[in-house]
C-alpha cells in the first residue's frame, strides 16, 4: 500500500472517530445548535489531523509509554477547563492502564490503541464541555501537543534525526500552551478570550518548537 493510501485510511479513521465523538456528545454539548456548528467542524478537523499525524508522533516518541503520557497531558489540560468531569476518572484509568502495560512490557502499543485512546480523550473534553463554547475551545486545543509534534516532524526534516530530548521538549512546550489556555482564555466568559488565548499559545509554542529544532546540533543526532 502506498504512503498516500495509508494517509487516506488514517484520515478516514480520524473522520469516523470524530463523527462518533460528535454523535456521543451531540445532546450533552448542544452541537446541533447553529452557534455550535463550528465546534463540530473543528472536532472533525482535529480528529482527521490527529489520526494522520499518529505515525509521525511514534517516530518522534518511539519509547514505550511516551505517547500515551502525551495523551494523559491532554486529558489533564481538558480537566482544567471543562465543567463536567465525572467521567474523567474512567478515561484516566484506561490511559494509565495502557501506560503501565507499555512500561511493563517495554513495548509501544499498536497504532489502533492511540487512535482509540485519542478518541476517548477527545470525547471526554467535548462531552464534558456541556456546550460551553469557551470550554469547547479549551478541550479541542488540549490535543495541541501531539499535533504540534507531528507537524514539526513532518515539516521540519532535521527533527527526524534530532535528539529524542528535543521531541520531548516540543511536547512539553505544547503541554504548557494547553495548560495556559485551559486556565486563562477557556475560563473567561464568552468564546473570544478562549480563541485569542489559543491562537497566541499556538503561535508562541510553534515558534519555540521551530527554534528548538533549528538550534539542535545535528552532530549529536540519533538516527530514527
Amino acid at each position: 500500500m502506498t504512503r498516500a493510501a495509508h494517509r487516506l485510511w488514517r484520515s478516514a479513521a480520524g473522520l469516523l472517530i470524530g463523527s462518533a465523538v460528535a454523535w456521543q456528545s451531540w445532546d450533552a454539548s448542544s452541537l446541533g445548535e447553529p452557534s455550535r456548528r463550528w465546534a463540530v467542524i473543528a472536532l472533525l478537523i482535529v480528529s482527521v489531523v490527529g489520526a494522520d499525524l499518529l505515525p509521525d508522533n511514534l517516530v518522534a516518541l518511539p519509547i514505550a509509554g511516551h505517547l500515551t503520557a502525551v495523551l494523559i497531558i491532554a486529558l489533564a489540560a481538558m480537566y482544567g477547563c471543562v465543567p463536567e468531569t465525572d467521567h474523567f476518572s474512567v478515561i484516566a484509568l484506561v490511559l494509565f492502564t495502557g501506560l503501565v502495560i507499555e512500561m511493563t512490557t517495554r513495548r509501544t502499543m499498536p497504532l489502533v490503541w492511540f487512535a482509540a485512546a485519542g478518541g476517548l480523550v477527545l470525547w471526554a473534553g467535548v462531552y464534558g464541555a456541556t456546550g460551553r463554547e469557551r470550554a469547547l475551545v479549551g478541550a479541542l486545543f488540549a490535543l495541541w501537543p501531539p499535533v504540534l509534534l507531528g507537524l514539526v516532524v513532518r515539516l521540519a526534516s532535521p527533527v527526524r534525526v534530532s535528539s529524542r530530548l528535543v521531541c520531548v521538549a516540543i511536547v512539553a512546550v505544547g503541554g504548557v500552551a494547553t495548560l495556559v489556555v485551559s486556565r486563562t482564555g477557556a475560563l473567561h466568559n464568552g468564546i473570544r478570550p478562549a480563541l485569542e488565548s489559543a491562537a497566541i499559545a499556538a503561535v508562541a509554542s510553534a515558534i519555540v518548537a521551530v527554534v528548538l529544532v533549528r538550534f539542535t546540533p545535528l552532530e549529536h543526532a540519533q538516527p530514527s
